[in-house]
């Protein structure tokens, strides 16, 4: 797979990301919805060390700000300090079995919701918080999953000498 391939499937990773997010959902379960964005963000700078993860944060926070009516750059702001977090944690995830990369990114979705509800308290706007802590639960759920397909996809292209 060419590196024009390689960004295309994560340009599309990042527009499923984003239409999941706005995928409505009933009231009931609504706030377990998993942080689509960061998932992806997270899977591509941890398979794919090519790739422009850092600016792919910044234009799919943008467009998630747009999308769900929130100020400009909140999340783009967020997004950018958990990928350039997850960038410099690397070597180190790479190296762990699934179950204990789990349990080290437990806190990074935590402070990705912190960034978030921080920001809206900047904004003056209101949040329950509760509701902000539960996506990070599902996400923790929904990391395994696509962790593997994250690293299976990697390793195929390491295979072909695509990735180095």
């Amino acid at each position: 797979m060419s590196g024009l391939e390689r960004l295309v499937r994560f340009i599309f990773g990042l527009v499923c990301a984003l239409l999941l997010q706005l995928l409505p959902l009933p009231w009931s379960i609504a706030p377990l919805r998993p942080m689509w964005l960061p998932l992806v963000l997270v899977g591509t700078a941890l398979a794919d060390v090519e790739m422009p993860v850092l600016l792919g944060a910044f234009l799919g926070g943008l467009a998630s700000d747009l999308l769900l009516g929130v100020p400009l750059g909140e999340h783009a702001l967020a997004l950018v300090g958990l990928v350039y977090l997850i960038q410099r944690l690397r070597s180190s995830l790479i190296v762990l079995p699934l179950w204990q990369a789990t349990m080290v990114l437990v806190p990074v979705w935590a402070l990705y919701a912190f960034a978030l509800f921080w920001l809206d308290g900047v904004e003056h706007h209101p949040a329950d918080t509760l509701l902000r802590w539960m996506p990070v639960a599902s996400t923790t759920a929904a990391w395994p999953f696509l962790a593997i397909v994250f690293g299976s996809r990697a390793l195929r292209l390491r295979r072909r000498g695509e990735l180095h």
